[in-house]
């Protein structure tokens, strides 16, 4: 029996069915993922913000302290170098700036 061209050309729409529904659990998973990835980026954005406002708490120059250790890399010595301090006080400085911050982010309180 000969199939019609009606029927050639729905076999061929069936056939692609499967590829569909394969693309739609794909699909489905994306979004998933993305729901995920923007719970992420709200929880980031919250914390950061939070961090941000514990941060701007401190006096400048404990701040820059915690700035340029933390995010730059900068050593001790170099932060003293560039403050005029001696090492020991930008040392002393973060320590009780670091202990600031924990306070305020965490409630745990350090002497």
């Amino acid at each position: 029996m000969a199939k019609s061209e009606n029927y050639k050309i729905f076999e061929k729409r069936l056939k692609g069915m499967n590829f569909k529904r394969k693309r739609l659990v794909l699909i489905e998973q994306l979004e998933m993922c993305d729901e995920e990835i923007m719970n992420e980026k709200r929880a980031i954005e919250k914390e950061l913000s939070f961090f941000e406002s514990a941060l701007d708490s401190l006096e400048e120059m404990d701040r820059n302290i915690i700035e340029s250790n933390y995010f730059e890399k900068m050593s001790m010595v170099k932060i003293a170098q560039e403050t005029n301090y001696d090492a020991s006080v930008c040392s002393r400085k973060k320590v009780k700036a670091v202990k600031h911050l924990m306070y305020l982010m965490t409630g745990i309180k350090e002497d």
